[in-house]
């Protein structure tokens, strides 16, 4: 009928109506995510608790403690999985990779670890180990790889422009190079050498007296700072070599060792687990001789050096303290017809330089860096023997170019796959035992299976 509504009309009339309201003003849900922001609550907890009872440090670089802090004292009874990284700091182990011989390659590992396979070096109270493996410089071949942390190219190379990208694309990723290489003409100077490792040739005659580091590093951000800091600062690991009787030790027998720098070697020997006799006027046998204790410095032939830790009866560890000069007869750059062909920071810029020959000035030790990588060249010093203060400035250049970038403590970082949802909580933590330390701890918490 005219005028009236029919139903159907009016049935239509409230659907039309139903569905604006739904258009313009939409259903909204509220989800709390509370799940995920209590597992960010639990990594922070985590880490600030392991802080606050002096704890955080070990735990860092420690899986195994961590784990069992986390799982006995921190969540107990919970179904949690943990991924815990370093970033910033000296990896617990760095992969080299040596472009080198098999005898090479065995000096290196000599000089990296001790005939019991302790680790050459502990950094803060943590050991710090190598793993060396061969590679040739054609393509990445099984050891390259890894993305080992620092290549050593050992030797007299032709690294033409074929090899450049592969270097660059090395670099690139955070690693770092050490060359270890003498110079005889101007055809060594290629591409790499001036592009990778900055460096300039020119020929100059004269014989150098001693190796010096000619300054001390400006600021934290000097070029230099790095290596200057690693070679005064972290003790080296010297084992003992036999064992011999010493009255009024408690280690008897008592472990005995040489302390070599300026192809002059030191006998020692430790007395207890806290003290050493050390052979200062070279007699071969303990009388008149100091006792240095651990916590103290001592001097030998005008040098002054620091007793840093004994590792039970078995090895030392010594530290260099400022000023010291390396012999120069084992940095020899003696080219053909009494030549020296020296080589200089190919941008003038000397501040690069981090070991130098006087009174002459030829560079021992030159430093290249870019926003992602660092680069060392060092004279071949291996030329008649290698000394432990020569060991530890090539290990603090491998310190200093190696990639500190993040590594994960729990299977190479590999992720469960059962793991479902997880957060990660960042903590800048220092210490100061043997040097000044700065890293980042990252602890990632997650759920399996939801």
């Amino acid at each position: 009928m005219k005028g009236f509504v029919t139903i159907f009309e009016l049935v239509l009339v409230i659907l039309i109506l139903i569905g604006t309201f739904a258009i313009f003003f939409p259903r909204v849900a509220y989800e709390t995510r509370w799940e995920e922001a209590l597992l960010l609550l639990k990594g922070r907890d985590a880490i600030l608790t392991a802080d606050r009872i002096g704890k955080l440090y070990e735990y860092s670089f420690n899986f195994s403690a961590l784990s069992n802090f986390l799982n006995e004292k921190a969540f107990p009874g919970e179904v949690l999985i943990y991924l815990p990284a370093i970033e910033g700091t000296i990896k617990s182990t760095i992969h080299a990779a040596c472009n080198c011989t098999d005898e090479e390659k065995k000096i290196i590992t000599d000089w990296l670890k001790g005939p019991r396979g302790l680790a050459l070096l502990r950094v803060n109270g943590r050991d710090v180990d190598f793993d060396v493996c061969t590679t040739h410089l054609e393509a990445l071949n099984p050891c390259l790889s890894k993305d080992a942390d620092v290549l050593i190219i050992w030797g007299r190379k032709n690294l033409g422009s074929n090899h450049l990208n592969l270097l660059k694309g090395h670099l690139e990723r955070g690693n770092g190079i050490v060359e270890i290489r003498d110079f005889y003409g101007l055809e060594d100077m290629d591409i790499v050498q001036q592009e990778i490792f900055g460096l300039s040739w020119t020929p100059l005659t004269g014989t150098p007296n001693f190796d010096k580091f000619p300054r001390k590093p400006t600021s934290v951000t000097d070029i230099i700072y790095g290596p200057w800091k690693y070679f005064y600062h972290i003790p080296i690991n010297l084992e003992n070599t036999t064992f011999e009787s010493i009255a009024g030790c408690t280690f008897q027998p008592s472990a005995k060792g040489n302390f070599t720098f300026k192809q002059v070697p030191y006998t020692f020997w430790i007395c207890d687990s806290t003290s050493i006799w050390l052979d200062e006027n070279r007699n071969g046998v303990r009388e008149v001789d100091e006792r240095i204790y651990v916590g103290n410095n001592f001097r030998i032939a005008g040098y002054n050096f620091y007793l840093s830790y004994i590792r039970n009866n078995v090895a030392i560890g010594i530290s260099f303290k400022p000023e010291y000069n390396f012999t120069d007869s084992d940095f020899l750059r003696v080219g053909v017809g009494g030549i020296a062909y020296n080589v200089q920071p190919g941008d003038g810029n000397k501040n690069r330089i981090l070991l130098n020959a006087t009174p002459e000035g030829f560079p021992a030790v030159i430093l290249n860096i870019t926003p992602i990588s660092r680069v060392a060249w060092v004279a071949n010093f291996t030329e008649g023997g290698t000394d432990d203060d020569e060991r530890l400035l090539f290990v603090s250049l491998l310190l200093w170019v190696s990639n500190q970038g993040t590594f994960w403590l729990r299977d190479g970082g590999t992720i469960p796959e059962y793991l479902k949802v997880a957060y990660s909580t960042s903590y800048v933590n220092t210490v100061n035992i043997d040097m000044f330390e700065v890293y980042k701890f990252k602890l990632g918490v997650g759920y399996p299976y939801r």
